[in-house]
């Protein structure tokens, strides 16, 4: 059931403010809300439906939050309406002691709830940046408000914002003057036919450079609209021809390097740049200051940024060289820079406007602001809100045609860099702790929330199937050279293997990248990564290996069932647990099965450390 599609369209004047939550009447927000709703639905069913949802939902909260006042800003998060649905997973309905849902019942409830939260957002009387959806059994679609970008998608975001920043970047370069002999006097009839209209072949208003020196000489470079200029009157002409000719007057004054005002559009794009490479959370973003972005850390003298959480504390820091790839580790200034850059284009854009504003202002020291450009409030400074950002993302998407990857309208919001941000670290091998000191939640679950499993697990596979084919490959050449030293002459010499504890070693002394790069590693120095060495270009995996790995398999098993996500590096270890599932397979090993088998049975007499994280030793009687 779609109840947008019967709501007569919001009147955003007549919408209002939320009464007091109080403790007589503690639920009046979420009455008002409803009611609010419910006034403009356009049918007596529909109305029915949300004052139904209504009831419902108020016996839910007061099961879960008593008498207490109830206010939206303070209790409903991006969360709750995926815990009002487990409820209704668990019970069938809002509480035990109701008749139970009927199934179409439950999605209408659903539905009612979740438009509701929708139009409250839209209309910022809730704390979080976005609702949350949950699916439910009928197929109610679930949205993409959290879901990460993919390679596609992202593509085509940055590059229609590439394209929106031209224009950015062709205001801060300033306005370029006509060159001499380019435009003439756009009222001045042709002089060999005086008779001749004023739209002649390089004569009149039509003529762009016409337009331009009218600019420069008449109206003295005085970029405005129609009615926002006390001369409007006097140069009418120009305005009419300047709106109706080449793409209208804002695309005019842009591709000349001025704007009557610098308006939303010409803050978004560097919003969005700002927002993809620090991956902040979109109402933190859009608070920051001036002063936010710091050039040295007192106790690493590394760039950070400032900023607030609201939910979480108060003010944090994000340490931006967290943000570089592990390739870029070494400079661990790359995305300091860009962000630094980002910074700076949003200050030389807003500079103006800042000056204008009294020191006591609040949005004096507020980086993301701008002009309004409404009628009734044009030129007046006002700070980006989320509600101003989801206006700009539906107009990209229609301008630009965005499309998700199932060939339908992309859902953009800057919600979604969040998530993108995080599962792209994670794909490229960052620590998972790393990842959450740049989400900066206290829970790791919350930051394995934002991170897409299904895009990890096609890497890990491809990783997976390198390592095996490479076990292999290894495996044979060892068995090969063993053949071959018993059948040649004297003076042949093998290869040294190294005796390792879960494989043996083809040079020791020559470990992988992966370890090199690692913290306490010494050049020259003997590997002593064992966890590491399935993944190893020099890794020789024999029958004698397969009791101990084994073993190691069972503390992995353990480990994931007490939640591997919660140790660094977390990535590892389920690459790590993959292989050795495919390698203890009988229809996918290169052993036999009862090899399989017999290794599986030593290992329950095993107690071996093979990674000290992980180990909890054997229990005896």
């Amino acid at each position: 059931m779609n109840n947008s599609s019967n709501i007569t369209p919001l009147d955003i004047e007549k919408f209002g403010k939320p009464p007091a939550a109080t403790s007589g009447n503690p639920y009046a927000q979420i009455i008002w809300l409803f009611d609010k709703r419910a006034s403009r639905a356009a049918t007596k069913e529909t109305r029915s439906t949300y004052m139904g949802a209504k009831r419902k939902l108020l016996i839910y909260l007061k099961e879960q939050h008593g008498n207490r006042p109830f206010i939206l800003k303070e209790h409903i998060d991006e969360f709750f309406f995926v815990r009002l649905k487990k409820v209704t997973d668990l019970h069938g309905n809002v509480k035990s002691d109701l008749p139970k849902l009927a199934s179409h019942t439950l999605v209408s409830f659903l539905s009612a709830v979740r438009q509701t939260l929708k139009e409250a957002f839209a209309q910022d009387l809730l704390s979080c940046h976005s609702i949350l959806n949950a699916n439910t059994k009928s197929g109610f679609r679930e949205t993409n408000a959290h879901k990460d970008y993919s390679d596609k998608e992202l593509e085509q975001i940055l590059t229609a914002v590439n394209s929106e920043m031209r224009v950015v970047l062709r205001i801060l370069a300033g306005y370029t003057s006509l060159k001499p002999g380019e435009g003439k006097d756009p009222r001045i009839k042709s002089e060999t036919n005086p008779n001749a209209r004023l739209n002649d072949p390089g004569h009149g208003w039509k003529i762009k450079a016409n337009l331009q020196w009218y600019f420069e000489n008449v109206m003295k470079g005085n970029a405005s609209f129609l009615n926002q200029s006390e001369d409007s009157s006097k140069h009418k002409n120009f305005y009419f021809h300047a709106s109706n000719t080449h793409g209208g007057i804002q695309n005019v004054y842009h591709s000349w390097g001025v704007t009557p005002f610098i308006g939303r559009n010409l803050i978004m794009p560097t919003v969005v740049n700002l927002i993809y490479l620090t991956g902040l959370n979109p109402d933190s973003l859009l608070n920051l200051s001036l002063d936010s972005y710091v050039d040295e850390h007192p106790l690493t003298n590394m760039p950070y940024i400032k900023f607030e959480k609201k939910r979480s504390g108060g003010e944090k820091e994000l340490h931006l060289s967290l943000l570089d790839s592990l390739d870029e580790q070494p400079l661990k200034r790359k995305q300091a820079i860009n962000v630094k850059k980002a910074f700076d284009t949003l200050v030389a854009l807003t500079q103006t406007m800042r000056d204008g504003l009294q020191d006591e202002c609040e949005l004096k020291n507020r980086l993301i602001i701008y002009e309004a450009g409404s009628r009734k409030k044009y030129g007046e400074v006002i700070g980006l809100s989320s509600a101003q950002t989801s206006n700009w993302c539906r107009e990209i998407v229609n301008k630009y045609d965005l499309r998700n990857d199932d060939g339908e309208p992309l859902e953009f919001n800057l919600v979604r860099f969040r998530s993108t941000k995080l599962t792209n670290m994670a794909l490229s091998g960052r620590d998972l702790f790393e990842i959450q000191q740049v989400a900066r939640h206290k829970s790791i679950t919350t930051t394995l929330m934002y991170i897409n499993k299904n895009r990890l697990d096609i890497p890990i596979r491809k990783v997976v199937s390198e390592a095996l084919q490479r076990i292999r490959e290894n495996r044979a050449d060892y068995t090969n050279e063993c053949s071959t030293k018993i059948s040649t002459a004297p003076e042949y010499q093998p290869i040294k293997i190294y005796k390792g504890l879960v494989a043996d070693c083809k040079n020791t002394y020559d470990p992988p990248d992966s370890v090199k790069r690692l913290q306490g590693y010494v050049q020259g120095s003997a590997c002593t990564r064992f966890n590491m060495c399935l993944f190893c270009k020099n890794v020789i995996l024999l029958k004698e290996h397969l009791p101990v790995l084994a073993a190691y398999r069972s503390q992995l098993l353990d480990l994931q069932n007490n939640n591997i996500q919660n140790l660094p590096n977390a990535d590892h270890y389920d690459k790590t647990l993959e292989l050795l599932e495919q390698l203890f397979d009988p229809d996918e090993s290169e052993f036999d099965s009862d090899v399989l088998e017999w290794a599986v049975e030593m290992s329950e007499t095993l107690d071996v450390v093979i990674d000290p994280l992980i180990y909890h030793g054997v229990t005896r009687d």
